[in-house]
């Protein structure tokens, strides 16, 4: 078995691979370390573990983590950051600064489409909203922005009298009530950003395009927005998983 962790913001998500095939996903919502630093253990009890792939955007679990399955005896351990052996070049100018998630996704968008496109697009709707472009065989960077859930946070905290409602998609773009008016403007600015930014990247970079979706709020993406063409809900854990084959030197 190989192991992904998608060490995040809000949560940790732990996928199992059995021959290259995601097959059971955990996910343990939360910042602290002690309740993910107990699932992992859970899983790697369960069979044994050849090798392990640790994409992080928390800095200070990374090393707890790889610290946590060295002590049980798991030796292949691949730190997903700027070094990580790629399949395609790395045009962004300071990788460094890199996300692990943003490598991980255009990882995962890589193998799975860049044989039927010349630009690969990903957009990681989270926390934040990431862009990422593969072009011709290289990295070429992207955009990030604020996800609908920071906004709505931000909208509220920043006035004195406005509500904090719920994000959900309004039935009508006018809202008759303060309500209805928040979320229709939440919901429409979301929208209407990610599908501007995706005909933005497309008018600037080579086609056949492949658009790929993918985060927490990507499903509400791909069923409003035709220019979204796949959604792949699992994409960053199955680009860490890739990242981990390419790192692996070739069995004889």
């Amino acid at each position: 078995m190989h192991l992904v962790l998608d060490i995040g913001n809000t949560a940790l998500k732990i996928g199992c691979f059995q021959a290259g095939e995601l097959a059971a996903l955990h996910r343990v919502v939360g910042t602290a370390w002690a309740p993910r630093a107990d699932a992992l253990r859970a899983v790697i009890a369960q069979q044994a573990v050849e090798g392990v792939a640790i994409v992080s955007v928390v800095p200070s679990q990374t090393s707890t983590a790889a610290e946590l399955l060295g002590a049980h005896g798991v030796a292949d351990i691949l730190v997903a950051g700027p070094t990580t052996p790629l399949p395609f070049a790395m045009g962004y100018a300071t990788p460094d600064t890199l996300g692990a998630d943003r490598l991980a996704a255009a990882a995962g968008a890589w193998q799975g489409w860049h044989q039927t496109a010349t630009t690969m697009l990903v957009v990681d709707a989270g926390t934040a909203i990431t862009y990422e472009v593969i072009a011709e065989g290289v990295y070429r960077g992207g955009a990030i922005a604020a996800g609908p859930a920071l906004l709505q946070r931000a909208l509220h905290e920043g006035t004195a009298q406005l509500p904090d409602v719920p994000m959900e998609a309004p039935a009508y773009a006018l809202g008759t009530s303060t309500r209805e008016a928040i979320q229709s403007g939440l919901y429409h600015q979301f929208i209407d950003s990610v599908d501007g930014m995706v005909d933005r990247l497309k008018r600037t970079t080579p086609g056949p395009h492949a658009v790929v979706v993918t985060g927490g709020w990507g499903e509400t993406l791909y069923e409003a927005m035709p220019a979204l063409e796949h959604h792949a809900p699992h994409l960053v854990l199955e680009g860490g998983r890739a990242l981990l084959a390419w790192a692996q030197p070739p069995s004889n």
